[in-house]
């Protein structure tokens, strides 16, 4: 991948999908622990996955090539995400008759939530392994552990989109 990728931010690209993976591994490992901890709580409430793996660009999960546009050494591909609107565009540039992938500036603010966030839910897992736990606290142990890192990254996505 690293040769597709802009030299400008291709380190803290990889960084950030990196920390995407650990979060969605820990987000799978809580799950299946709260599960067995609690069965008679619905597990994807839970679910903080589906909107991370969807907001990584070129890298989303559930993706759809819309079109291409070429000018010159720059590019923009358009894609469509989980089905949603807007349409998202994908910058570009040619260099050495190699188009690569110029990726966003704003993931280097993201990466280290995401891992304080991981950490969090691997945390969940390990406590909701230890035994049986009421609805209650499960609600409690992530507003506690998970929470606050989640809101974070929300806020900056909220920030990055105006």
């Amino acid at each position: 991948m690293r040769p597709y990728l802009d030299p400008a931010g291709r380190n803290d690209l990889i960084a950030f999908l990196m920390a995407v993976d650990q979060f969605d591994v820990a987000n799978r490992a809580a799950l299946a622990a709260l599960h067995r901890a609690c069965p008679d709580v619905e597990a994807m409430e839970f679910d903080l996955s589906a909107g991370v793996v969807n907001q990584v660009g070129l890298f989303s999960r559930d993706l759809e090539f819309v079109r291409a546009v070429e000018e010159g050494d720059r590019g923009t591909v358009t894609v469509q995400i989980a089905r949603r609107v807007p349409l998202v565009e994908l910058a570009f540039t040619r260099r050495d008759d190699r188009w690569l992938y110029a990726c966003d500036d704003d993931l280097r603010d993201v990466t280290p939530l995401l891992r304080e966030a991981a950490t969090g839910l691997e945390r969940l897992a390990d406590l909701f392994a230890k035994g049986p736990r009421t609805p209650d606290q499960i609600r409690r142990a992530y507003r506690l552990r998970v929470a606050p890192s989640v809101q974070q990254i929300a806020e900056l996505a909220t920030k990055n989109q105006d």
